[in-house]
């Protein structure tokens, strides 16, 4: 059986639905059984998304086998239960500061200014501007 950890499944169920979420998980792991697949349950991740204002709201009860997190990283974005974005934004800030750190690293050892714009460009520049062209309207 091959392992279906190397790819992302992602399973979306709203709030207001008339899917069990435990029943399309069971649907999930049939159809993988089926494709001669192997879910990793200890890489399974659960998160509830809610409205980041809302004080009221029905948690469904946790799935079996299935870790139940307030974050996680989906394509490179991580995710927050409550739609907020700063532990996103703090990783590409400590991303940006390691890569100034290495522009300087680099510099001292004599690379050519030509050659320091462009992996500014490729490595801090092209971060920020995904920053603020993904979250502008928080900043």
């Amino acid at each position: 059986m091959k392992p279906l950890d190397r790819y992302n499944t992602t399973l979306f169920v709203p709030e207001n639905s008339d899917v069990d979420l435990a029943a399309e998980f069971n649907h999930i792991k049939d159809w993988a059984s089926r494709n001669r697949l192997n879910i990793n349950t200890d890489k399974t991740k659960e998160i509830f998304l809610r409205q980041p204002r809302a004080r009221y709201f029905h948690m469904p009860p946790p799935l079996d086998c299935v870790q139940r997190v307030t974050c996680l990283k989906l394509l490179g974005v991580i995710f927050e239960d409550n739609f907020k974005f700063n532990m996103h934004v703090d990783s590409l800030l400590k991303q940006c500061s390691e890569r100034v750190y290495l522009r300087k690293l680099e510099r001292s050892q004599g690379m050519s200014s030509e050659h320091l714009h462009q992996v500014t460009t490729a490595l801090i520049l092209y971060h920020a501007f995904v920053t603020l062209c993904l979250f502008g309207q928080d900043f």
